[in-house]
């Protein structure tokens, strides 16, 4: 019987290839003679054209199974986090797994090596928190766009003490980080009126990268 699952936490879409997170789970099977108890996280990619493809041939839906493949987290102990977050465009799968390192947190990127409907992610690099407890990769997300663009990810931190997020870019077969956002505190003044300067102080911890978005050359945070 299933104890706990977290199936569907996160998911993306993009070229009708779907993927869903699963960042946590917990298995048991009851014998009279033993149990057997094993748990995980892991992240399921789907091809949901087979559901249409189905519906325009007319033919049974038990024949249209949209499963691909399962990614499973790749470090031991389980986090109980990998698949927090999910991205997923025409080259890559990025998942977030805030809870690796106690708490600091991780971001894997697999490659896609499909070829025609053989299809494929290979991990390709794992990116590892630069801030303890910052929980990176709470939230991520790739570049949708094709061209040299695609090859860009922001990244999200789900401690809201931490307040940043992360752009980084594909290249020469590597994932670097080019650019770090923060929240701005400059006090500009008001262009209209006359108004007295007053004491103002600014909190760190207001969540900045709780949720982060990018498309083309704009991110969202």
């Amino acid at each position: 019987k299933m104890l706990e699952d977290g199936y569907g936490y996160s998911l993306d879409l993009n070229d009708k290839k779907l993927v869903v997170g699963c960042p946590y789970y917990f298995y048991n099977i009851d014998l009279d003679f033993v149990d057997f108890n094993w748990s995980g996280s892991d992240v399921d990619v789907y091809d949901v054209s087979k559901y249409e493809n189905t519906a325009l041939n007319n033919t049974s839906t038990a024949s249209a199974d949209p499963y691909i493949t399962t990614l499973f987290n790749p470090d031991l102990p389980i986090s109980g986090s990998f698949g927090t977050a999910v991205s997923i465009n025409n080259g890559w799968i990025a998942v977030g797994s805030p809870h690796y390192g106690n708490y600091n947190g991780a971001v894997y990127l697999y490659r896609n090596d499909s070829t025609g409907t053989n299809y494929s992610w290979s991990l390709q690099q794992r990116i590892i928190a630069e801030d303890s407890g910052s929980l990176f990769g709470s939230s991520l997300e790739l570049n949708k766009v094709t061209g040299s663009l695609s090859g860009s990810l922001i990244v999200g931190v789900g401690n809201v003490s931490a307040s940043k997020a992360f752009l980084f870019e594909f290249s020469n077969s590597l994932w670097t980080k080019t650019y770090t956002f923060s929240p701005q505190d400059t006090v500009t003044k008001l262009t209209f009126g006359d108004y007295s300067s007053y004491s103002h102080s600014f909190r760190t911890d207001n969540g900045f990268g709780t949720a982060v978005s990018i498309y083309n050359r704009t991110a969202v945070i």
